[in-house]
């Protein structure tokens, strides 16, 4: 939990100090990064050496945002967090950065299940639907969930709405239990 709370001060500190760069175009290239520290664990260790000088720990920055396309203001929160001997807590500070962009720019991240494939206007007509009923943008990843029976599901860190024949069977179940 105290990993959490830290990781979350130096996001919302960046997007206080840099909200020009706190965009939607922000997420997938934080996703990039994400993936790219899970897949390179051995620069959270290089990066988190105090025997490493500062300089080669900007450059090793300077080229890893420039590879991924990332803003340069990044690396002046990733300098901090490394000066604050919290290196490995960089995952964590990446998807807190990124949720928060999702907030700033009003959307929500979620998955929306149905019992069977949807066509790209059931996808359409959905995600219209739920952005008209939760008030934001949604980024859905689709799924299929064979026991919604006829129905559709849609989940986020936030939501959860469900609308299906197992549903039903469930509330009429718990009515005949009480």
């Amino acid at each position: 939990m105290k990993n959490y709370v830290l990781a979350r001060r130096y996001a919302r500190a960046y997007c206080g100090l840099f909200p020009h760069a706190c965009n939607k175009d922000l997420i997938e290239r934080l996703d990039s990064l994400c993936g790219f520290l899970a897949q390179h664990k051995k620069v959270l260790f290089f990066l988190g050496l105090p025997q490493l000088a500062v300089s080669v720990k900007r450059s090793a920055l300077d080229a890893i945002m420039q590879k991924l396309s990332l803003p340069q203001e990044l690396v002046s929160l990733f300098l901090l967090v490394i000066a604050h001997k919290r290196a490995a807590l960089l995952p964590q500070v990446c998807m807190q950065l990124r949720e928060l962009v999702l907030v700033q720019n009003g959307m929500l991240e979620c998955t929306i299940a149905a019992a069977q494939e949807l066509s790209a206007a059931e996808k359409d007509e959905l995600i219209t639907f739920f952005s008209r009923e939760i008030g934001c943008k949604i980024r859905a990843q689709y799924a299929i969930d064979k026991t919604l029976i006829a129905g559709v599901a849609l989940r986020s860190t936030t939501y959860a709405w469900e609308y299906s024949i197992h549903k039903q069977l469930q509330t009429i179940n718990q009515q005949l239990i009480t």
